[in-house]
Order: structure tokens, then C-alpha cells, then sequence
């Protein structure tokens, strides 16, 4: 451990501190949720009833999946969206416990990516980790926490980072398939096949890597009509 990575008493203090704070926004963040979710289907939400009558008669129909909503394919988050009515009664608590969840684990892998920096101290680190988890788990976005159906808000921007992520591991396949999860979960994951070329020119990635990045993504350009 180098001298910029050991942590001096007042640091620590601060840091402790700046947790302190963090988890009590993050406490009260929780606490709102639990107070004033939504239990019923709220705006757009209304749209799923129709869709819930036809899937109750043909499921497996790959049009039904497929319809748009607005400018969006929503085919990953409407499997979120059956298991709540099934499960749950179409309460929403699932697709609540869903968003909690989703943050969080955004959260972890903000955190984890700060605290494995090389570059940065582990003052910085930890700074930046806890920050990230007040962020992501902030009433700031008390809307994508007591709203169901936001669901698909949260799900692509993890979809984007684990996607970003995988490619600079090396791992193309992986961040095509996230990327591709991405695009069928929200209109906007479509941009995430752009990011994913820029990033693999940029790390100067085989040719074939980059041609397959831009082959996959195709297909998401014609989501709209």
C-alpha cells in the first residue's frame, strides 16, 4: 500500500461521516417507499391491461411481445410485469422490490468499479463508492421507486454499464447480449450499441469485433416504426 492509499485520521472521520449521511438519505429513501408506493396501475401502467387480456389468451405470440408502446419494444420488462400479476396480484410489489434491487446492484458494481480503480487512491475510492450508492438510492428518484412500472428506467442503465463493462473485460459476446437485452427493454438502449462501437474502436479491438457490434445492432434501428 503506497502512501496516497493510507487513510489518515481525519479522513476517516469524513468518510465515516459522508457513510453516516449516505445511509441515512438512503434509510429515508426506503422509508418513503414503503409509505406511499403505488398499488394500483398508475398512467401508462393502464396500457398493461390490455396487453395482460391478450396475453391471457395467447402468451406465446411473438407480436404480442413484440408491440410497440409508444416508441419502445418493453418485451424484457413486461415479463416483469406478468410475474407482479401473477405473483402479486398486479400490486406492483414485485416490480417495487425489482427497482430497490436493481439500484442496488448498480450501486455494488459503481462501488466495486471505484474501489478496483488503479488509478485513483482508496480515499477516492471510497468516496466515490459511497457516493455512488447514495446516487443510485437517492428519494431524488423516489418516482423510479414507488412506480412499478419504471421498472424499465432502471433496468437499461444497469444493462448499459454491465454491457460497457463486459467489452472492456474482453467479453463482446456478453455485451451483445446485455446490449441486446437493452434494446428490447427500453427505445433508448438502442444508443448502447453506438456506445459499445466507440468503445471497442477506442480500446482497438479487432475489426471483426467491431463489424459484429455493428451487425448485432442493426436490428434495433427498426424498433420504430
Amino acid at each position: 500500500m503506497t502512501a496516497a492509499d493510507r487513510i489518515g485520521l481525519r479522513d476517516r472521520i469524513l468518510l465515516t461521516c459522508f457513510g453516516i449521511g449516505a445511509a441515512a438519505l438512503i434509510g429515508s429513501t426506503l422509508w418513503m417507499v414503503a409509505q406511499h408506493r403505488l398499488t394500483a396501475p398508475f398512467q401508462d401502467q393502464w396500457d398493461m391491461l390490455a396487453w395482460f387480456r391478450e396475453c391471457a389468451r395467447d402468451c406465446w405470440s411473438p407480436s404480442l411481445w413484440w408491440r410497440q408502446h409508444n416508441e419502445h419494444r418493453l418485451a424484457v420488462p413486461r415479463l416483469f410485469f406478468l410475474a407482479d400479476v401473477h405473483l402479486f396480484g398486479g400490486t406492483n410489489l414485485l416490480l417495487v422490490c425489482a427497482n430497490l434491487a436493481i439500484q442496488t446492484f448498480h450501486g455494488i458494481v459503481l462501488a466495486w468499479l471505484a474501489l478496483r480503480d488503479p488509478v485513483i487512491d482508496r480515499r477516492a475510492g471510497l468516496t466515490f463508492a459511497i457516493a455512488a450508492w447514495a446516487t443510485v438510492l437517492s428519494g431524488g428518484q423516489l418516482e423510479n421507486f414507488i412506480w412499478g412500472f419504471q421498472v424499465q428506467i432502471v433496468l437499461v442503465l444497469l444493462l448499459a454499464t454491465l454491457a460497457s463493462l463486459a467489452l472492456v473485460r474482453n467479453r463482446p459476446l456478453v455485451a451483445g447480449i446485455l446490449a441486446t437485452l437493452a434494446t428490447y427493454t427500453m427505445a433508448n438502449g438502442v444508443i448502447l450499441w453506438i456506445v459499445l462501437v466507440l468503445l471497442a474502436l477506442g480500446r482497438r479491438m479487432p475489426l471483426k469485433i467491431v463489424g459484429a457490434l455493428v451487425f448485432a445492432g442493426i436490428p434495433g434501428l427498426f424498433n420504430a416504426r
